[in-house]
């Protein structure tokens, strides 16, 4: 499957807007489901309390995580061009979501390890979290992409023939 320079930028981009996404619910889910559990000691108004600095965890996070991933995207896109180029003949799309997956997950185990070593543990929820929002976000970025791709591709063939 031939792809081209703007294909693979989209892709890159919707797999940044994927994962920030799948990050923000992370971080939302937890903190809503912990607002309206019923606990005996805490009141109405220490959990909203909770909520609101949930809320501040996730601006914070947002903010260097959103950072942090779209450095880490401008430097994986060029690599899922490999990727790419390497499958460039096969049609199977299941291997190309296996490999983009792969990537993701190599691609997010690695900012894993370089984020939690120089705190001395490098594993921990939240970058375990993160790095499966990488492996999900790479092979969603590719699927998006690549199945609006395979549609233009259709209508200039239905449009143009002699082009196909």
């Amino acid at each position: 499957m031939a792809f081209r320079t703007a294909e693979l930028i989209r892709g890159g981009l919707w797999a940044w807007l994927t994962f920030l996404a799948l990050m923000t619910l992370a971080f939302l889910v937890p903190a809503a489901v912990a607002l309206f559990l019923p606990t005996p000691t805490a009141d109405l108004g220490a959990r909203v309390y909770g909520f609101v600095g949930m809320l501040y965890y996730l601006m914070l996070a947002l903010m260097i995580g959103g950072t942090l991933s779209a450095l880490v995207t401008l430097i994986a896109t060029p690599v899922a061009g490999l990727v790419g180029r390497a499958l460039v003949r096969v049609r199977s799309r299941s291997v190309h979501v296996c490999a983009h997956l792969a990537l993701g997950t190599a691609v997010g185990a690695a900012v894993a390890v370089g984020i939690g070593s120089p705190s001395g543990s490098w594993f921990s929820p939240l970058t375990g979290i993160a790095a499966a929002a990488t492996a999900a976000a790479a092979g969603t970025g590719w699927c998006i992409t690549a199945v609006r791709a395979l549609r233009d591709d259709a209508r200039v063939a239905a449009l143009w023939p002699e082009r196909a």
